[in-house]
């Protein structure tokens, strides 16, 4: 059944569009989708030296480490647990495949790696993904159970010996299915710091319970290439929804967000944040998408996207878009991008800030809000220390040589 499942969903991503929503078909960002099997493989000692450094210089343990999609080791016992993938029931993946995107039905056709969270209290779980050569996409399970409050932090971590050639680049891809039963919270988020030749994709599909909250937070810099998707559906009554979308894209990196919530019952909420920089010949495609359905009275939906750009090839669109079918409602949206703005430059320079750091400055606190949003110290820590290093160097990929902020305030009265 497994082997026949893997057909049909192969068959599938190879016959389907990049893009379903007419509206948003003429932005789409496209790359391939290699046809890889494992190939990905390498010596177990080598990869996992690498974790252990990282561990040093982070000061920071992962409970779950995946390696190009193939390998997956579980260090905690913190409710987390691989699944066989022959075991999987694909009835269910079957009724997924069949709504699924592009993407979503190589993940089906692709994984070998399946790690679920199930059945956990509070508490937070630390995920790397690394990839250094060909990658498997990876399925990603998270169900908080009534009254649980848990926090999901991945780091994407990408270094690869392969030249810029953009049909050798590696792709990575995990989707996650967010369920958040009655009563819980789950914060998911999702640290992207890959090399120049890696294409990444994501996948957040989420459904929130009764007064259960999901929240969900990217922040993407690094990769040629990256499509993100969030879906999520607000269920149950009282409930909520909250994603927020950070970028910031140097030489000729792309990226392609799109977010759709959907308000299925009353009183629940939704608030999608974007928070986008593009630098050189960098471009952005932001889509946000609300929709509140008939009977969901009383509810709220807001969609909030900001840019700024700064070089003469730097682009950025951004697409808000709702669709209202119940009367009783708030329901706002809007978007705005601009050049980095000279004046704020010019203040600066006239009290003695060169224009490097004054750059700096206007960038980090473009950002600061979104990032103020995050819960994890050490994701906050390590975003802000490459965003500088990044800035500073005029761009550049991979993890920051220095993951040390101290100077650096965040809104909320709080200095990391």
């Amino acid at each position: 059944m497994r082997e026949e499942f893997r057909r049909e969903a192969a068959t599938l991503y190879k016959q389907m569009p990049y893009e379903n929503n007419e509206l948003y078909k003429k932005y789409q960002l496209r790359f391939e989708l290699p046809d890889c099997n494992g190939t990905g493989r390498s010596d177990p000692e080598v990869w996992k030296r690498k974790v252990r450094e990282l561990w040093d210089k982070l000061n920071l343990k992962f409970d779950v480490v995946v390696h190009n999609g193939t390998d997956a080791y579980v260090l905690s016992e913190n409710s987390i647990r691989q699944l066989d993938m022959n075991t999987i029931d694909d009835r269910k993946l079957r009724d997924s495949l069949h709504n699924s995107d592009k993407f979503a039905a190589y993940t089906y056709a692709k994984s070998e790696v399946a790690i679920e969270l199930d059945r956990v209290k509070d508490g937070v779980v630390n995920i790397l993904f690394l990839n250094t050569s060909d990658s498997l996409p990876v399925m990603f399970n998270i169900r908080a159970r009534d009254g649980a409050h848990v926090v999901v932090n991945e780091l994407f971590l990408g270094e690869t010996e392969r030249d810029r050639d953009k049909d050798k680049n590696v792709v990575c891809g995990c989707m996650h299915d967010v369920i958040a039963e009655g009563g819980s919270e789950v914060e998911l988020t999702m640290l992207h710091i890959e090399d120049r030749n890696i294409d990444v994709f994501t996948i957040v599909n989420g459904k929130t319970e009764e007064r259960s909250v999901i929240r969900t937070n990217l922040i993407n810099l690094g990769g040629n290439k990256t499509r993100h998707r969030n879906r999520i559906q607000a269920v149950g009554k009282d409930s909520k929804i909250f994603t927020n979308d950070i970028v910031l894209g140097f030489d000729s990196q792309r990226v392609d967000i799109e977010t759709d919530t959907t308000s299925m019952n009353v009183r629940t909420e939704s608030t999608s944040n974007t928070r986008a920089i593009m630098l050189g010949s960098a471009a952005g495609i932001i889509k946000s998408f609300a929709k509140i359905e008939k009977g969901s009275k009383n509810s709220v939906s807001r969609i909030n996207e900001h840019g700024i750009v700064d070089g003469e090839d730097a682009y950025i669109y951004l697409i808000p878009d709702m669709s209202i079918d119940e009367s009783d409602v708030i329901a706002t949206h809007s978007g705005a991008s601009a050049p980095i703005d000279r004046e704020k430059i010019f203040y600066m320079q006239s009290r003695g800030v060169d224009e490097k750091l004054a750059k700096l400055l206007v960038m980090t606190g473009f950002l600061s809000e979104s990032l103020g949003r995050i819960r994890s110290e050490w994701v906050k820590r390590l975003s802000y220390s490459a965003i500088i290093e990044k800035v500073n160097r005029g761009g550049g990929f991979g993890l920051p040589e220095r993951a040390d902020i101290s100077d650096v305030w965040i809104p909320g009265g709080e200095a990391l």
